[in-house]
């Protein structure tokens, strides 16, 4: 009996050590989630796998490149595609052969955007292929999930060019704000 009596002390002293403040008083509590951002960035088209676009017509919204975005970052992330040639599609063997890119965009293909400042909208288009595709969606109040963006791009038919292997290298960075 005398232990229960003093593990019951011990436990009522421990208790008015771990609250200090006064009955009625506020308190704080609260915790930590930390910042992740993962990306992975898969090519429809990559010349090296032996998957190519079709050249021999015109291309419209094909699809070379899908995103994966998942983040919490309170800060937001960026998206930015970049075409070295300006969206040309140059052939190896002969740089004056030449396929033109028309049009590039970022479009919505699933997957929840956290609630960011900026809208995606109906996504992010450029007719000059020169010009960086760029989206940035600055502050975040929710974590965005599995999002995908597909880069689609259009092109001139390379119906009429000489025969051989046409490409174009495409940098694809998405990042932490």
């Amino acid at each position: 009996m005398v232990k229960i009596r003093f593990i019951g002390a011990f436990l009522l002293m421990l208790s008015s050590m771990v609250y200090s403040a006064e009955s009625g008083s506020p308190f704080e509590i609260g915790g930590k989630i930390e910042e992740k951002t993962s990306v992975s960035i898969g090519s429809d088209a990559e010349f090296e796998d032996g998957e190519y676009l079709d050249l021999t017509r015109s291309g419209e919204d094909e699809t070379i490149a899908s995103i994966t975005v998942s983040s919490n970052d309170p800060d937001g992330f960026s998206i930015a595609v970049e075409f070295e040639n300006d969206g040309k599609l140059i052939n190896e063997d002969n740089s004056d052969a030449v396929i033109n890119g028309t049009k590039a965009k970022l479009v919505y293909n699933s997957g929840d955007l956290g609630d960011v400042t900026n809208d995606f909208g109906d996504g992010v288009e450029v007719t000059d292929l020169s010009k960086t595709i760029e989206y940035n969606t600055g502050n975040s109040t929710t974590a965005t999930s599995d999002w995908v963006v597909d880069v689609k791009m259009d092109y001139e038919s390379g119906e009429e060019m000489a025969a051989g292997n046409y490409k174009e290298t495409v940098t694809v960075t998405a990042s932490a704000n």
